[in-house]
C-alpha cells in the first residue's frame, strides 16, 4: 500500500484568511477557551463543539471525528462551506446556477443560516450530478488546535491527543494545523545531562540529578513536528532561549523529511515554527487600568509605592518588562538571591539588580511575579521573609528592612493544589493575579476565592493566530496602546473578591 499524501503550500505568511478557512477545535469537548478564539477568529463560539466528535470506547481508545461530512446530510446546512472538499467537480455549477444568490459563497451563507430550507434542494442536485469523494474534508483548511489543562486528563493524555488531532487534520487535507498551547507541555523540563553549556548544568551534582532522565520538551516537540503540526504559539515561556533552541535543534534533525516536503509538496512538512506570546503588554495594563479598583494598588506619583519583584534571576526579564509596559516610571524593581550554606540550605534572602527602593520595604506594595506556582512553599517562604513574619533561620537583606503595606502575586499559570492552596491562604498575601494558561485554576482555588482574580488571554491567542497568518510578530502587534484601544483587557472576578470589593461588571472573555 502506497503512503498517501495530501499536496499543498503552507498558507501560513502568506495573509490573513477568511473566517471560512479556518477550523478551530479543543483537546477535549467542554473547555470555553477554544469558543472564545473561534469568537475572535470570526467563526461561532459553538464551532469547536460541533466540527469534531471526541470519543473514548470502553477499552480507553481515543477516537477523533472531524464532522465536516454533515455537509451531505440534509439537515447539514451549518456543515455547508465543506461541501466542495466532497464535490470538487461541482463548483462551476455552483457558481453559475446560483449565481444571482451570490455563487459558491452562497455555501458560506448557508453556514451562516443554518435554518435555510434552500440547502437540501441544491445538495440533491449536486448527488445528482457528481460522485463525492472521501479524506478530503480538510482541504484549504487550517486547523487551530486549543490546548488547555484539565483536571481530568493528565498532561501525558492531553500531549497524545494533540498528536492524533493534528495527525488526523493531515490526513483529511488540512492545509497547516496551529497548537495554540495555553500552557506548553513540559517548558520547565527544557534541559538534559548532556546540555554541558546550560547555565544551571555546570557542576557535577545537577549532571547527577538529571543523569538517568530525558530531555522531555525535546521529545513533545519531535512528537508535534511528526505529526503534523505547522507552528505552536506559547505565552509566556519558562525558559524562553531553551526552548527555541530545542525547536531549531528539532527542525535541523528533521531538516532531510522537510526538504524532501517541499519538493513533493506534501503537507507533511516536518518543520514547526515557534511563537512566543509576551504577556508582559497585558498584565503591565492591568495594573495601571484595573490596580487601583480591583487590588487597591496606590499608584499615584507614577507607582513611586509600587516594587516590581522577581523571585529569581530567571523571572527577571518578564518583570521588567512588565513594570516598562505598566508605564509606572517611579516604580522600583529588584530580583529576590538566595544565599545558600555548604549543604544547600538558604540561609538569607538577598535583592540584586536594585533600582529604586531607597527607604527599604516601609509603606511599600510590593508585586512579585513569577511564570508558575506549583506548590507555592517557595512563594509562600519568600514572602514570609519579606513580611519579617518567617519562623525559620533565614536572614533578610538590609534592604528589605521595614514592613510592606500590602503583598501580591502575580503566576500566568497554576493549578492550584491542594498545597498550594494551603500555604497561599497566608495572610502574609494579600492577593493572587493568575491568568486562564492553566484553565485549572479558577476551578481549583477554594479558599482563595476572596483574593483570587483572572485575566483572560484568549483574545491575545486569537490575535497571535492571525499574526502568523499575516507573517507579523504578535508582540509588535499586541501593545498595551492596542489591547486600551480595542478594550481587550477583560478581568473575572471571583463571587468571594466581587462581594468583599464591591466591583461589578468584571467578566471573561
Amino acid at each position: 500500500m502506497v503512503y498517501f499524501i495530501h499536496k499543498a503550500e503552507n498558507p501560513l505568511g502568506k495573509g490573513e484568511l477568511n473566517p471560512a478557512q479556518r477550523v478551530v477545535i479543543s483537546t477535549r469537548g467542554g473547555p470555553k477557551e477554544a469558543r472564545y478564539v473561534a469568537d475572535h477568529l470570526g467563526l461561532k463560539n459553538v464551532h469547536p463543539d460541533t466540527i469534531i466528535k471526541h470519543r473514548v470506547f470502553d477499552d480507553d481508545e481515543y477516537l477523533a471525528t472531524f464532522q465536516t461530512k454533515r455537509c451531505l446530510d440534509e439537515d447539514g446546512q451549518e456543515f455547508a462551506r465543506y461541501l466542495l472538499n466532497y464535490y470538487p467537480d461541482a463548483e462551476r455549477f455552483i457558481e453559475e446556477t446560483y449565481a444571482e444568490q451570490g455563487g459558491i459563497e452562497l455555501l458560506n451563507t448557508y453556514s451562516a443560516r443554518p435554518d435555510d430550507e434552500q440547502y437540501p434542494v441544491l445538495l440533491q442536485r449536486v448527488r445528482e450530478r457528481y460522485q463525492a469523494r472521501f479524506g478530503f474534508g480538510l482541504e484549504g483548511m487550517v486547523v487551530y488546535i486549543t490546548h488547555t489543562l484539565s483536571n481530568h486528563l493528565s498532561v501525558q493524555d492531553l500531549a497524545w491527543r494533540i498528536g492524533t488531532l493534528a495527525e488526523t487534520a493531515k490526513q483529511n487535507g488540512a492545509s497547516a494545523v496551529v497548537l495554540l498551547a495555553y500552557s506548553l507541555p513540559y517548558g520547565a523540563q527544557e534541559r538534559g545531562v548532556h546540555d554541558l553549556e546550560h547555565k544551571r548544568m555546570q557542576d557535577e551534582e545537577s549532571r547527577r540529578r538529571y543523569d538517568g532522565q530525558g530531555k522531555t520538551l525535546q521529545t513533545f516537540f519531535k512528537h508535534l513536528i511528526t505529526k503534523g503540526v505547522d507552528s505552536v504559539v506559547f505565552p509566556h515561556a519558562h525558559a524562553l532561549k531553551e526552548t527555541m533552541q530545542i525547536a531549531e535543534e528539532v527542525n535541523e534533525w528533521y531538516r532531510p523529511m522537510y526538504e524532501q516536503a517541499l519538493r513533493t509538496g506534501s503537507t507533511d512538512r516536518h518543520h514547526i515554527k515557534p511563537v512566543h506570546l509576551d504577556l508582559a503588554p497585558i498584565i503591565g495594563s492591568f495594573f495601571t487600568q484595573k490596580g487601583e479598583n480591583i487590588l487597591e494598588l496606590d499608584l499615584s506619583n507614577s507607582g513611586k509605592r509600587i516594587l516590581f519583584l522577581s523571585p529569581d534571576a530567571g523571572a527577571r526579564g518578564f518583570v521588567k518588562a512588565v513594570r516598562k509596559k505598566s508605564g509606572l516610571k517611579n516604580s522600583s524593581l529588584a530580583t529576590m538571591s538566595k544565599r545558600r550554606d555548604r549543604t544547600g540550605k538558604v540561609v538569607m534572602l538577598k535583592l540584586k539588580d536594585v533600582e529604586g527602593l531607597e527607604n527599604g520595604l516601609d509603606n511599600m506594595q510590593v508585586l512579585v511575579f513569577d511564570d508558575a506556582i506549583r506548590s507555592g512553599g517557595t512563594m509562600q517562604r519568600n514572602i514570609e521573609v519579606l513580611r519579617g513574619v518567617y519562623k525559620g533561620d533565614m536572614r533578610r537583606d538590609e534592604r528589605l528592612l521595614g514592613t510592606p503595606e500590602r503583598v501580591l502575586i502575580y503566576a500566568t499559570r497554576t493549578n492550584f493544589t491542594h498545597k498550594a492552596v494551603d500555604v497561599l491562604s497566608s495572610k502574609s498575601i494579600d492577593g493572587i493575579v493568575i491568568t486562564n494558561s492553566d484553565a485549572r485554576g479558577f476551578t481549583n482555588f477554594g479558599m482563595l476565592e476572596h483574593k483570587t482574580l483572572q485575566i483572560y488571554i484568549n483574545f491575545m491567542m486569537a490575535t497571535a493566530a492571525k499574526c502568523l497568518e499575516r507573517g507579523e510578530d504578535p508582540n509588535r502587534v499586541l501593545t498595551p496602546e492596542f489591547i486600551r484601544e480595542n478594550d481587550l483587557l477583560k478581568v473575572d472576578l471571583p463571587h468571594g473578591l466581587r462581594h468583599h470589593r464591591g466591583n461589578k461588571g468584571y467578566h471573561y472573555m
